[in-house]
């Protein structure tokens, strides 16, 4: 049935309805059961149910998504949009297993109206972008995966080392920002058991205290002497980390310690965070050199 409405009125319903809402029963109305689709999607069945199906699947992979419109422009029945996509992946798209990663890509849609509903549809999408942020697709120029990873580590650690060396200097340092190395549950293990904990708000807690604690024993200095980076799969790594610490004794004298720790390592959203590590008798070696 005809309608009043303009083209570029009955897109931005479209817009708002299906692409920003998710709501697909809108298709019913806004598209023809007969719709032309010049940019489908790979596999997707002609037709209105088509449109449903591809728009579900994607929907699928990405339940949180945003849409952000730049334009909407009208010349008599056909209207473009202009749009920037982004979402967390969270389900199988065009047979890529859910990633976790976040994407974000630029997309530009025309669509044709008769009778109020939209009768064709192009699409010009980023989706070598797109691919290239799940993992999917490497750029040529892109660096090899295991050297990303290695500098991605090294100045995770090289991070990490400096929050605990302005925190022995007395620095305030935020426990929050100290937590986000972490994963939301990691584990650790030592000489001592291995033990399971909650990144929340007891942990946060605990973190400036353990800074005063290396602080009381005498420390001054916790630099990082070696990283030995073997990456597990895509997303996960173990870094053998070689400390090198410094002391100053109660007497005066100086003192140095160097030790390994191994650290598991999951990549979320491209960023190292720590959801287990291996420690050796810490306790044993303070004793033997005077600090405990």
């Amino acid at each position: 049935m005809a309608t009043r409405e303009s083209p570029r009125t009955r897109y931005q319903r479209f817009v708002d309805e299906v692409l920003v809402r998710g709501n697909l029963t809108a298709l019913d109305e806004l598209v023809a059961e007969d719709v032309v689709s010049h940019s489908p999607f790979p596999g997707q069945a002609p037709g209105r149910e088509g449109f449903k199906q591809a728009f579900a699947q994607f929907r699928a992979a990405f339940p949180e998504l945003q849409v952000k419109v730049h334009d909407v422009l009208a010349d008599g029945a056909k209207v473009v949009g202009y749009f920037t996509v982004g979402g967390v992946h969270r389900g199988e798209l065009f047979g890529i297993p859910a990633t976790g990663k976040t994407v974000s890509y630029d997309e530009m849609v025309i669509v044709r109206f008769e009778d109020g509903k939209i009768v064709e549809h192009w699409s010009v999408a980023d989706s070598l972008s797109m691919l290239q942020e799940l993992g999917a697709v490497v750029a040529a120029n892109a660096p090899p995966l295991e050297e990303t990873r290695k500098q991605q580590v090294e100045q995770f650690f090289a991070r990490y080392a400096t929050r605990f060396n302005r925190a022995l200097s007395g620095e305030e340092v935020d426990a929050a920002e100290v937590a986000k190395s972490f994963a939301r549950h990691f584990v650790e293990a030592g000489p001592s058991g291995v033990n399971g904990r909650s990144n929340g708000m007891m942990f946060r807690w605990m973190i400036p205290r353990g800074f005063a604690h290396y602080k009381n024993l005498g420390t001054t200095e916790m630099k990082i002497a070696d990283i030995a980076l073997e990456p597990l799969d895509p997303l996960h790594a173990l870094a053998k980390v070689h400390w090198d610490s410094r002391y100053q004794k109660k007497d005066g004298s100086d003192e140095r310690i160097e030790f390994d720790v191994l650290y598991l390592l999951h990549f979320e959203n491209e960023n190292p965070q720590i959801f287990a590590y291996i420690t050796g008798d810490e306790e044993r070696l303070l004793r033997e050199h005077g600090l405990s």
